[in-house]
């Protein structure tokens, strides 16, 4: 198992703003609103295509195939009218 040590863990809380076994603690929707608080504005996935990262890391983030419960949302307002 892997382990930070004192310093890395230190440069984290300091440049996070938040010590980690709270942010351990944090759901996802919660860390989320507190990424958007912290830079001003809201996470989204591009939809444009980036070609310098195609073939590496997720297929699917280089595809732009990642749906957002808003996409979903869209789709379902066109395809079904609810």
């Amino acid at each position: 198992m892997y382990t930070m040590s004192e310093t890395t863990k230190k440069n984290l809380e300091e440049s996070l703003g938040i010590s980690l076994p709270e942010l351990s603690k944090v759901s996802a929707d919660e860390e989320r609103e507190w990424i958007e608080k912290k830079i001003g504005k809201k996470l989204t996935f591009s939809k444009k295509r980036k070609h310098r990262i195609i073939g590496r890391r997720n297929p699917l983030l280089s595809r732009k195939r990642i749906c957002t419960i808003e996409d979903l949302e869209e789709k379902s307002i066109e395809l079904f009218g609810v």
